[in-house]
This record gives C-alpha cells, structure tokens and sequence, in this order.
C-alpha cells in the first residue's frame, strides 16, 4: 500500500505501529485506531480484517544467476507465523528437509532486507512486497502463493471510542487495501 495518507490532512489522528516483538495490548490504549497483524482468533471482538494475502518466496532478481535452486539457496522466514518454507513446500504436498537450515527474524523486515541485499530468499507475503516486485527490485522466483492464515486487522478502540478523524482513516485505508487487491 502507498503511504500517501499525511497526518496534515487528518490531525486528529495518532497512530501506532507496533512490532511483533512488542504486547499490543499495552500500547494501544490512547489510539484512535489499531492495525494488527495477526490470526483470526488472535484479534479482538468488532476486529475487520484487511488484507487476504498470499505468501511466496521472493528474492533479487539476479541471486544465484537467476538459477533460483531451493537445494542449495540461502533461505529466509519471519518467526511465528504460519507462512513458513516447511508450510509452502507441505501445501503443494512436497517434502521439506531444510528446517533446521532456515534463518529466521523477529519481523519481516529483516527477510525482506535480506532478499533485497542478495542474500538469500525470503518467504514473505503480498502486503510486504507487492510495490517491490511490481518495480523490479525483487522477483518471485516460483509460482506458488498459497493463502496466508495472518493478515491485518483494523481493529477499533476500545476506550477512546471513534472520532471523526477515525473513522476518515479507516475509509481511506480500506480504499487503500481494495486498491491493492488485498481485501
């Protein structure tokens, strides 16, 4: 998604990003609204999901010479979640020998960095990567994209209850994802 929403055209509203690494339930209090990146039974009751993305290998278009061998690739996952080599090789009935070989970050930030440095694959999903492939800075080498069981979730608050501004972000980050083809 382009981040093209400016807090000059809304100043009513305070965002806050958290990482995996971070509890969510104790930073998101004084916020107008949260986005979640999580599974359906981890999000709140009135939670709407954003996107429906798939996930797939990427990497730099010209790692190992364009060859893309699986056998001998350096591979990449973010920790935690369900889009992982093991799931995607499983998910087209293939055997995955390679677990104890994959590398693994605490976000996705530190596969995509990999992937874009030449390092090795990543396994990621659309949300991520999706401005990066269209503009060539990375490929994806394979086909396969089965559906991710995460997604975001626009989640409304709780305490401070909606605002104006809240809900004018809200209708253009929905705008945003169908946009993307991802909601």
């Amino acid at each position: 998604m382009a981040a093209n929403f400016g807090t000059a055209a809304h100043p009513g509203i305070t965002l806050n990003i958290v990482t995996p690494i971070w509890d969510p339930e104790r930073n998101t209090e004084s916020s107008s609204l949260e986005i979640r990146f999580a599974r359906d039974g981890d999000v709140p009751h009135g939670a709407e999901r954003l996107t429906q993305d798939r996930f797939y290998p990427v990497c730099r278009p010209n790692y190992q010479d364009g060859a893309f061998d699986l056998e001998t690739a350096t591979l990449f996952e973010c920790s935690g979640l369900t889009g992982t080599w093991d799931a995607w090789f499983k998910s087209q009935a293939r055997p995955f020998d390679r677990w104890a070989e994959v590398n693994r970050g605490s976000t996705f930030g530190i596969a995509v960095n990999v992937a874009l440095e030449g390092a090795g694959i990543a396994m990621v999903h659309d949300t991520l990567v999706v401005d990066m492939i269209a503009g060539g800075r990375l490929v994806r080498p394979f086909d396969h994209a089965p559906p991710l069981a995460e997604g975001c979730y626009l989640i409304p608050p709780e305490k401070t209850g909606q605002t104006a501004a809240s809900r004018a972000f809200a209708k253009w980050l929905w705008t945003q994802a169908n946009q993307a083809g991802t909601a």
